[in-house]
């Protein structure tokens, strides 16, 4: 739902988006995505440390892995989201500026 208001000044009118629309929800996804895949960077690194601590067992790594990346990706996004619980709002876009525009000298009698 748009709202429009007609400023006096001017006569011209400018549409409000809804507050929803305005929010940053590119970048707040871009963060969940991001603590999701920190949670599978420490999945790695603990299979790896289990097989280098421990190379005499046969472990199942890729259990070992799951499991770490479950319970790492869930830690990692309530903390982003601890965070940033909602999107932060996109400025606004500045207004157009017009360059001042040159005199124009029309007379020979001016150049002199």
């Amino acid at each position: 739902m748009t709202t429009a208001i007609v400023t006096k000044e001017r006569g011209c009118r400018l549409y409000l988006q809804p507050v929803i629309m305005r929010l940053d929800w590119d970048g707040w996804f871009r963060g969940l995505i991001g603590a999701i895949v920190s949670g599978g960077a420490s999945s790695v690194s603990a299979g790896f440390g289990a097989t280098v601590l421990d190379p005499g067992h046969d472990l199942n790594i890729f259990k070992l892995m799951a499991v770490t990346f479950g319970f790492s990706a869930f830690i990692s996004l309530m903390k982003y989201l601890q965070v940033t619980p909602v999107p932060v709002p996109e400025p606004p876009e500045p207004a157009p500026v017009t360059p001042p525009v040159a005199p124009v000298i029309t007379s020979p009698a001016a150049i002199r």
